[in-house]
């Protein structure tokens, strides 16, 4: 259950690092999300703050900036962790304690194999319920 954080967000703890982001499609909270920076028409820093749903995709996945803690549409603005606690992040139903994480197909963290391109971004802190468990990210981009 997610924390009660008065935010009406996801769960993030009081350590989690929060950064607003512009939703450049629908995006569901607790997946990973990415910087759409292929988008036609974004220009100058817009791509550098619009996001899409994170992918299993090495190159497209270079480029996660952390978790959407709620859900948004296109244009919408969108709060991310960028760094810290997770409470409720979207699993692919395989990952247990201790695992490093990348982001998987639809957004869903999965277990990192060690053969992937794309770097870990977390750590799962508990085995998944489901198709969900608490997480910590990595700070993915320090100062950012």
């Amino acid at each position: 259950m997610p924390l009660s954080n008065g935010l009406g967000l996801l769960g993030a703890g009081k350590y989690t690092k929060i950064r607003e982001f512009v939703a450049g499609g629908t995006l569901v909270a607790g997946r990973t999300v990415a910087l759409d920076i292929a988008a036609a028409g974004n220009t100058g820093d817009e791509r550098a703050f619009t996001v899409i749903e994170g992918t299993a995709t090495d190159a497209t996945s270079a480029y996660i900036v952390g978790i959407a803690l709620e859900a948004a549409t296109a244009g919408q603005t969108v709060r991310v962790a960028t760094a810290g606690y997770v409470e409720g992040a979207l699993t692919d139903g395989n990952v247990t304690i201790g695992l490093q994480l990348i982001s998987g197909a639809g957004g869903a963290l999965v277990p990192f194999a060690g053969t992937e391109l794309r770097r870990p971004i977390g750590v799962a802190l508990e085995t998944d319920s489901g198709t969900t468990c608490d997480v910590f990210l990595n700070e993915l981009y320090p100062g950012f």
